[in-house]
């Protein structure tokens, strides 16, 4: 037997409280009779013994009328064995990405998925199901129904094990039961074998795509080398036709131009900057087939250059790298001593040193601790025990012994936080600059390019990257390939990440606020309606801040500390990829494609073709009334 409400049978704990009512109605005294009453007491026991067993009589009925009422309202059944082998749960995922802002005829795809959801006139009495950005357990269709309409665009998205793996968190809540998982999205992101089933979940593919492929929106945003321009990349794809590019200095235009669109082809717009500070900058663009790449936040403020201090020997033209605003470039002779304000640098070079000092060590070891972080870049000759002194201390790759075998640099490891945005593709055929003699590291670390034999060349720990080899003309022409600027002045960039124009949501990003702060200062990000509290480190004079998943919306917010604005950051959706397409469900072998979006009950498809037997119990129910009057009606 099965029910169609099991939670209602809580209810049969009540039946504990008329059973305590007549035990109290039952409890005896033991009064001592007189003697002249005597011949009574053989009368009246047998009397007593007869009510006794009708009260139990009649509180065995009333008990069964009770428990009969409340199997009658959870609604057993018996099911039918083929049934029973048929039956699943739909659990639901929805896919509220950015690229369902895309338009299916007078409405975006995500309106049109939530209108057929509501348009549903059957749906489960608990539906678990989940979105990019939440997950939902056992809603009513009132519930449900409420948190559809609710439902909005989210920069966050899910990879297809992610959904996978969420999908069978909720199955496992109720391992006897069968699934199938219906799966709602546009699918531009996900190829046929992503939608491979799952141990006891079957998947079934409800795909909604746009009309067409085409698509207006800013590609990307950027100031020249003086700050005196404003560039914005405009990517278009579709007919030929034009837009209009607008500037806005909060809600005032400064700048409007009209431009030609080709399909396929970024067009540059310059707008001239006038203004030495744009805190709540926008760029926007006029395009109706995907409106929520249409607009750049900006805030366009200064930031207070990165301190370096570089501490060698000899000729060192690649330190030029750091002649931008960016960048405080403090160069210092080794034997100068005076190693004065060190301390307070944010990035300290190392270069062409043959032997590090106690002096210079305990030096760099402050620093460290104060929050900066080191290059060591080592002369062809260095004394490896004064380096590697120092390099124990501060548990990152010590030196050993000298290659003098060329190798070539042949591996650029693209995944690390160096490389970010460096490049667009992965390149196998680079021009690899060569290194005559280089130092074997003792703990590669975490490699950031490495030689052909593996041997790492930059390496990272901590704060700490260490140059295997030195960078003078005679012993490598890395110094003059076009790698050693994004790397080095990536590096630098680590060491207090500036605020850019505009940082991108749903991907974790890190920028540093400087100011006078102490340890209980608290920041906020804020904009007219919201507010939250970022993950936030001090170091030296600056609060690391670090967001991921929030802010939910793109815009301008302002950086506070107890309602006083400190500086101002944006936020932007990221872009969908040039190449997007949206694969046809129907030439998937492996899949169950639906094309028509419902969520089956299966607990009332199960109520109307099995047995029933909820009219037994009321029968049941009424027929132990029918007992206990008549019984009463006797006793009386």
């Amino acid at each position: 037997m099965q029910f169609a409400h099991p939670n209602i049978l809580y209810a049969l704990f009540l039946l504990v409280i008329p059973i305590i009512i007549h035990l109290f109605q039952l409890r005896k005294y033991a009064p001592v009779a007189f003697t002249n009453v005597a011949m009574l007491q053989r009368i009246e026991k047998q009397s007593r013994k007869s009510h006794t067993i009708l009260q139990w009589l009649l509180l065995l009925l009333r008990l069964l009328m009770y428990a009969s009422i409340i199997f009658a309202f959870s609604q057993p059944f018996l099911a039918k064995e083929s049934l029973k082998e048929q039956r699943e749960e739909t659990l639901l995922y929805i896919d509220n990405s950015m690229s369902l802002d895309a338009n299916l005829g007078n409405s975006s795809l995500l309106h049109n998925i939530k209108s057929e959801i509501q348009k549903l006139e059957e749906l489960p009495s608990q539906i678990s199901w989940f979105t990019n950005t939440d997950v939902y357990y056992d809603q009513s269709p009132k519930q449900f129904v409420e948190t559809i309409r609710k439902l909005s665009l989210s920069p966050i998205t899910r990879s297809a094990n992610e959904i996978k793996l969420l999908a069978q968190q909720l199955a496992n809540r109720h391992p006897e039961k069968k699934y199938k998982l219906l799966w709602i999205s546009d699918f531009h992101r996900f190829k046929e074998n992503d939608l491979d089933d799952l141990e006891k979940i079957a998947i079934e593919a409800y795909a909604i795509q746009p009309d067409n492929l085409y698509n207006t929106y800013i590609d990307t945003l950027y100031t020249n080398a003086d700050n005196q321009k404003l560039i914005a990349e405009i990517y278009h794809r579709g007919k030929e036709s034009e837009t209009t590019v607008s500037l806005y200095n909060e809600d005032k235009v400064i700048g409007r131009q009209k431009i030609a669109l080709k399909d396929s082809v970024i067009e540059k717009v310059e707008f001239a900057i006038d203004f030495e500070e744009i805190p709540i900058g926008k760029l926007e663009i006029e395009d109706s087939y995907i409106p929520f790449d249409n607009k750049k936040y900006f805030s366009l403020m200064p930031n207070e250059p990165i301190k370096i201090k570089a501490i060698g020997n000899g000729k060192a033209d690649y330190l030029k790298i750091f002649d931008s605003p960016e960048f405080n470039l403090d160069i210092i002779s080794e034997n100068g001593n005076d190693y004065s304000g060190i301390e307070q640098a944010n990035f300290i070079i190392i270069y062409n040193i043959d032997r590090l000092t106690p002096q210079l060590s305990s030096v760099l070891e402050n620093s460290i601790e104060q929050g900066a972080q080191i290059l060591f870049i080592p002369s062809d000759n260095i004394h490896i025990d004064s380096y590697n002194n120092l390099l124990q201390r501060l548990d990152a790759p010590q030196y050993t012994n000298k290659n003098n075998h060329k190798r070539r640099l042949s591996t650029i490891h693209y995944d690390h936080p160096v490389f970010k945005g460096v490049f667009e593709r992965r390149v196998d055929n680079f021009q690899n600059p060569y290194i005559n003699q280089f130092y074997r590291l003792q703990n590669n670390g975490t490699p950031i390019l490495s030689y052909d034999s593996g041997d790492a060349f930059i390496t990272q720990s901590g704060s700490i990257y260490v140059l295997s080899a030195s960078l003078n003309e005679e012993n490598t022409n890395f110094i003059k390939s076009p790698l050693i600027v994004p790397t080095l002045y990536n590096i630098a960039l680590q060491s207090r990440p500036q605020k850019q124009l505009y940082q991108l949501l749903g991907q974790p990003s890190t920028y540093t606020i400087t100011g006078d702060f102490n340890s209980q200062d608290i920041l906020h990000i804020t904009d007219n309606e919201n507010s939250f509290i970022p993950i936030q480190e001090q170091k030296q004079n600056a609060v690391w801040i670090t967001t991921t998943d929030r802010p939910l919306e793109s815009g301008n917010f302002r950086i506070t500390k107890e309602n006083k604005t400190l500086d101002w950051v944006s936020y932007n959706y990221p872009n969908l990829s040039k190449d997007i397409s949206y694969p046809t469900l129907e030439n998937w072998q492996t899949v169950l494609h639906t094309k028509t979006l419902s969520i089956p009950d299966t607990t009332q498809s199960l109520d109307t073709e099995s047995h029933t037997l909820w009219k037994w119990f009321v029968i049941f129910a009424l027929l132990f009334l029918g007992i206990e009057i008549l019984l009463l009606k006797i006793y009386r």
